[in-house]
């Protein structure tokens, strides 16, 4: 039973983990929440009426003692115009906010906590939609990071949807009868009493700018 003791050394050499985006972040604002905006059910992608909301982008990290930083890193690459004006957008590192403006106005506002993950999304005036015959969406997508300590980092982006806005007609026009005696070659000529004029009520809602007109959609064929 003759023993003998030494020494052993147990080196542990760790690896630093990535933080893990969970899920996609994605929120919506919708015009409907603006000043004038018409709160409806339009439109089967009618899901919110605020003009504003907050979220949270989902993150985990396997190191227990992990601290994390979120950081917007750059601009959305869609092309939005707001009453007929671009939006351009700009990224201000110190507030960690994206601002789309038009004409010198704020559109909309991205802004994220660098500690805590969380955002708020504001929406200032309308956005143009192609589609003007319905209420639809339209989306950017605001670039971003989350880095821990270690230097270990996830990259994704903010979907953000914008649903629309519509105007409605507050009443029909007033009832305009036209009668062919009046015309040149009619049994009682006269010119006043050929064309008439009429209104039609209109309620813009969030879509009051100067981009806006009224059209008919059908021709009526006079016999």
């Amino acid at each position: 039973g003759d023993t003998s003791q030494a020494e052993l050394s147990i080196h542990i050499t760790g690896r630093n983990d990535a933080p893990i985006i969970n899920t996609d972040a994605k929120s919506v604002v919708s015009e409907e929440g603006l000043t004038g905006g018409i709160k409806d059910n339009n439109g089967n992608t009618d899901t919110t009426d605020a003009a504003d909301v907050i979220g949270q982008i989902s993150v985990t990290d396997a190191d227990h003692d992990a601290v994390l930083t979120y950081q917007l890193t750059g601009l959305p690459n869609e092309n939005l115009t707001s009453n007929g004006q671009p939006v351009v957008w700009g990224l201000d590192p110190a507030t960690n906010t994206v601002t789309g403006s038009a004409n010198g106005n704020k559109v909309v506002e991205l802004t994220l906590d660098s500690k805590k993950g969380e955002y708020t999304v504001v929406l200032h005036v309308p956005v143009d939609h192609a589609d003007t015959s319905k209420e639809d969406t339209l989306a950017f997508n605001v670039p971003y990071k989350v880095e821990d300590q270690h230097g270990g980092k996830a990259e994704s982006v903010i979907n953000v949807t914008v649903e629309d806005d519509s105007p409605i007609l507050v009443k029909n026009g007033t009832t305009i009868i036209l009668d062919e005696k009046y015309l040149v070659l009619g049994s009682e000529p006269q010119s006043s009493e050929i064309s008439k004029i009429g209104t039609l009520e209109v309620n813009w809602g969030a879509d009051s700018g100067s981009e806006k007109d009224v059209q008919f959609t059908e021709k009526t064929k006079l016999d």
